[in-house]
């Protein structure tokens, strides 16, 4: 019941932030569109719980050392080899635009502090404080079910886009919680969210088409599906539950 309630109120705090920003940036329209100040919500509700409930013990790993080069590659570099698939595929099929033009270079230096404020939340926060009471597997999923409804935006595309999209999360989630079980830092879940954003913006033109994102979230379940199978034992294990 006490990880449940937590789960919850980090939830509820997590959309408290994300619609008090939102609604800041469009009321007073200093901020460019591009600028997602919403995407701080997660962070800012982590932060909030670790103050709240400070008698938990727990806090944020922001950086370990020494540095596991091996878990940076891997988390910068199958988001890259994964975009090149995808590429090649959208080659060969008739996927239209969205007419969505060419990203704003605000987004793109915007990107890293959107990035590390939704990690310090879903990463550095609630999987961490997750590991022990579920199964990876569990914390994984759970995660990227919470994660997605996040991006409202992309309900507009229609509810097949939306089920892609919401596969696709829960593929980032299971891949950077294997990447980062025993070795977590919120830099490095940012480095691996900064890449998905940065290689997502070779397709700005096209993110809005079904097709796009149904082979999109394909290739990212084959990615999640071959790490589940090599790590069944941090998945699926009972040793990592508190029973």
């Amino acid at each position: 019941m006490k990880i449940a309630f937590r789960i919850i109120f980090f939830y509820c705090l997590m959309w408290f932030f994300l619609i008090l920003l939102a609604g800041a940036q469009q009321e007073t329209g200093i901020l460019p569109p591009e600028i997602g100040l919403a995407q701080l919500g997660p962070g800012l509700a982590g932060l909030f719980m670790l103050v709240l409930f400070r008698k938990d013990g727990h806090h944020i790993v922001w950086w370990r050392s020494p540095v596991d080069l091996r878990r940076f590659m891997l988390a910068s570099l199958v988001p890259l080899a994964a975009a090149m698939v995808l590429s090649t595929a959208l080659n060969l099929l008739p996927v239209q635009g969205s007419g969505a033009g060419t990203l704003p270079f605000v987004a793109i230096l915007w990107a890293p502090l959107g990035a590390l404020g939704e990690e310090i939340g879903w990463r550095g926060y609630l999987q961490q404080r997750l590991k022990g009471n579920m199964r990876g597997i569990a914390i994984a999923v759970l995660i990227g079910l919470l994660w997605a409804p996040m991006h409202v935006q992309y309900f507009a595309n229609g509810l097949l886009f939306f089920a892609f999209f919401s596969l696709l999360i829960i593929s980032f989630s299971i891949f950077i919680y294997a990447v980062s079980a025993d070795a977590f830092s919120v830099i490095l879940a940012t480095v691996f969210h900064l890449a998905v954003n940065y290689t997502s913006m070779f397709f700005y033109d096209v993110v809005n088409s079904t097709v796009f994102m149904g082979f999109y979230a394909l290739i990212w379940m084959l990615i999640a599906a071959y790490v589940v199978f090599k790590n069944r034992e941090l998945f699926f294990s009972r040793s990592s539950m508190n029973v």
